[in-house]
């Protein structure tokens, strides 16, 4: 007796937004697991929704058109693009690294902001972790408080987490030197 499986729907793949500059793991990092080109709001094997959006502006309103990219893992995904950004020219992303700035609420807004806004559990030390280096990260790509060392180029600006539970004790640092320290930043 054989057995002939089904071939499966291919998924739509798609990811919030910012899930390219988000920590490695947490629930922005999940795919939308609805069958490739579904219409209305992505969802993830958590129930979890978001909007559609056009992945080069950000954008959830008006018309967006749908197109598919290559993944950073080399596979193919659902993506869109508003008409705006859809007429302005190659709709092939940019790579990774250069393709989206961080949201400016990771770099000026409360820790509690970005636990909210990443969908992380406040209460889960793991999460608090994440939320914190992606604030890091933040802070860094920007060199604003406490990384803005343009006013003395040899000052080596740095910041703190400490996290400690009765399971985890973490201490995250991450630093920005000058000429003569440092380069980038590290964390």
């Amino acid at each position: 007796m054989t057995h002939d499986p089904t071939p499966a729907m291919p998924l739509c793949d798609g990811r919030r937004p910012g899930w390219e500059h988000g920590p490695a793991i947490g629930r922005q990092r999940i795919p939308c697991t609805l069958p490739a080109g579904h219409d209305g709001d992505h969802r993830n094997a958590l129930g979890d929704t978001w909007p559609l959006f056009c992945e080069d502006c950000g954008t959830t309103t008006g018309p967006l058109q749908p197109l598919t990219t290559s993944s950073p893992d080399g596979g193919l995904r659902d993506s869109h693009l508003c008409m705006p950004c859809s007429d302005a020219g190659d709709p092939t992303p940019a790579p990774l690294s250069r393709q989206h700035r961080l949201p400016d609420y990771a770099a000026t807004g409360p820790l509690s902001l970005i636990l909210v806004r990443m969908g992380l559990d406040v209460g889960d030390p793991r999460d608090v972790l994440l939320a914190a280096v992606y604030q890091l990260a933040a802070r860094m790509e920007r060199r604003t408080p406490p990384w803005n060392t343009e006013a003395d180029p040899g000052q080596i600006a740095h910041a703190a987490y400490q996290l400690s539970t009765p399971q985890i004790a973490i201490h995250l640092g991450a630093r920005i030197g000058g000429p003569h320290g440092l380069e980038d930043g590290v964390l």
